[in-house]
């Protein structure tokens, strides 16, 4: 089996924690009582979710 190149490990990495922020702000968001901090997370949650989501072409 071929290596595989240094910049797919990196960015698989990358995926992974943008996974990871996913859930963890997703929590954040449900349970803070400022509308300003929830709606900068709810901003941020959906840039986490398309990396995790996208396909590419």
């Amino acid at each position: 089996m071929t290596e595989q190149p240094s910049s797919l490990k990196w960015l698989r990495g990358i995926a992974n924690a943008e996974s990871d922020a996913h859930g963890e702000l997703s929590v954040w968001r449900d349970t803070t009582i400022d509308p300003e901090v929830r709606a900068v997370l709810a901003a941020r949650i959906t840039v986490a979710g398309s990396a995790c989501t996208d396909k590419g072409p």
